[in-house]
């Protein structure tokens, strides 16, 4: 009879519980490390864009940012679907929130910066990087070489901030003056992010 009381209480304990929900979150990032979240940019996707767009690819995802605004001094907004944003002048970034570490260039340096051409200078700024965070970090950006391939100018410049010992180097293409692809450093402890622009005009 005991053996009997004690199987019954058994099951009403068991049916009274929810099943089990296992969760394994490094098995997610597992599979994040092997398999790119990747967006593919066809002629059909360009077609049916309504908007000018980036495509940012960043450690192992990629991201498509549609342009929001264009300002008087050639500085492009661009906002993603949960309203990341990036400010671009000539491909390289100005200010970025909600997708990598926060940026953004002092804005009296921003405006020293967008009264040149990016192309053909080079230049001293004020970085603030909110992941490490570093406040008024001083940047070198100099331009180390230009050449024409296969009809696209690239621009390469070095990024530099002794007081930290960053050095990184950074890419852009540009055809017909406009930038087509950058490849840029942000922060010292990330990867490069790559940036693919296209345009509807």
């Amino acid at each position: 009879m005991t053996f009997l009381i004690r199987i019954l209480t058994s099951i009403t304990l068991l049916s009274s519980c929810a099943v089990p929900q296992f969760d394994y979150p490094y098995i997610d990032l597992w599979k994040s490390a092997l398999f790119r979240q990747g967006i593919q940019v066809d002629e059909a996707f360009i077609e049916e864009s309504d908007f000018s767009f980036i495509k940012v690819s960043y450690k192992k995802n990629d991201a498509i940012f549609i342009l929001s605004s264009v300002n008087n001094d050639g500085v492009y907004t661009w906002v993603g679907s949960n309203y990341e944003l990036i400010k671009t002048y000539n491909g390289l970034i100005l200010e970025s929130s909600g997708l990598f570490p926060d940026t953004s260039i002092h804005a009296s340096d921003q405006l020293k910066i967008t009264s040149t051409n990016l192309q053909e200078s080079s230049y001293s700024f004020y970085l603030d990087i909110d992941q490490p965070e570093l406040l008024s970090l001083p940047v070198s950006y100099i331009l180390k070489s230009r050449k024409m391939i296969q009809g696209e100018l690239e621009v390469s410049f070095e990024r530099s901030s002794p007081v930290i010992g960053w050095v990184a180097q950074d890419k852009y293409w540009y055809q017909a003056g406009l930038i087509v692809r950058s490849e840029i450093s942000i922060t010292p402890l990330e990867p490069s992010l790559k940036i693919q622009f296209y345009y509807k005009y």
